[in-house]
């Protein structure tokens, strides 16, 4: 297993990497922002998120997270990949991985690769058949 600060460092350099020209742009202007505070209130396993003095504590672990919303090929993969990538986290550094917050964590993804789609893709607005014109 590789040091955590290697591994943050390996993450972050996936992000730097060249690809999609907007992804870029949304991640600096909210979307950074907003998993931030996903983590904070949906995930949170050390049980931090009313504190208002720990809102970075999960902060090393976004990229990780962002770049495998941001790699995949399509939702399952996603799905599994965050979902491994969590895991990792509260099992290898964390040490509070357990089968209840194993089961949450494949919730969690889901919610992060919906989330990712409207806020990325959709840029926070529902698609055009969606959109009652009358």
């Amino acid at each position: 297993m590789r040091p955590l600060v290697d591994e943050v460092a390996a993450d972050r350099r996936q992000l730097d990497r060249v690809g999609d020209d907007d992804w870029p742009a949304w991640w600096r202007a909210s979307g950074q922002r907003e998993l931030r505070c996903i983590l904070m209130t949906a995930w949170d396993p050390v049980g931090v998120g009313d504190a208002p003095e720990a809102w970075d504590e999960y902060d090393n672990y976004a990229p990780g997270i962002a770049h495998r919303l941001r790699d995949a090929t399509d939702r399952d993969e996603v799905v599994e990949n965050v979902a491994e990538y969590v895991n990792h986290v509260e099992q290898d550094f964390m040490g509070v991985l357990t089968d209840e917050r194993r089961r949450r964590n494949g919730y969690l993804a889901e919610c992060l690769a919906a989330w990712h789609e409207w806020s990325f893709e959709h840029r926070g607005r529902p698609p055009h058949e969606w959109i009652d014109d009358d």
